[in-house]
């Protein structure tokens, strides 16, 4: 059990992440209790993301997660599930929004050549419809990388060609296709 501000990172970063570059926040508050073992790690945990403006405590955002997966040296397998409230300032009329994604990340390398694939799905709700979705927001992305395992470059750095692609849609809730949480 972890409690307080912590880095959190699901699967590759991309909706939760600590890369210190990353607008949606490298520290999260709250409490997450982690498993760990040689074939599987888990975690699942509930953070508070502060209020959307500060000093406005009126609509708070949230997130309560569970991340299951493996690492091992050939390979990694990632499934996640969080639902994100994102609250909103008291003096904005439109209502709270909560999305929930269900999603996963896979990678593979084999003699120098990794291939990864993730797929995501998202449900927002609005407070005033809470079991009816206000629309749905779909993304998902592969990439294919060669960087030969050279002893000269075993040190950051180290070149490689990369190809990849992601595709983002859905039905816009809030003006947003797909929603990423993130401490404010």
């Amino acid at each position: 059990l972890e409690l307080g501000r912590q880095p959190l990172a699901v699967a590759d970063g991309r909706w939760i992440g600590r890369a210190d570059f990353d607008p949606r926040g490298r520290t999260f508050d709250g409490a997450v209790i982690r498993y760990d073992s040689d074939l599987l790690f888990a975690r699942t945990g509930v953070l508070y993301l502060g209020p959307l403006v500060g000093g406005d405590f009126a609509d708070p955002s949230g997130l309560a997660l569970l991340h299951i997966g493996t690492a091992q040296p050939a390979y990694q397998l990632d499934g996640y599930a969080f639902i994100h409230r994102d609250g909103r300032p008291a003096r904005v009329a439109d209502p709270n929004i909560v999305a929930g994604t269900l999603g996963g990340r896979a990678s593979a390398t084999l003699f120098g050549l990794t291939a990864r694939l993730g797929l995501d799905g998202q449900l927002p709700t609005t407070d005033d419809a809470p079991l009816s979705p206000a629309g749905w927001g779909a993304h998902a992305e592969g990439g294919l990388r060669y960087g030969p395992s050279l002893s000269l470059f075993d040190v950051m750095g180290a070149p490689f060609v990369e190809v990849s692609g992601e595709w983002t849609g859905g039905a816009p809730v809030g003006g947003l296709r797909y929603r990423a949480p993130g401490p404010t």
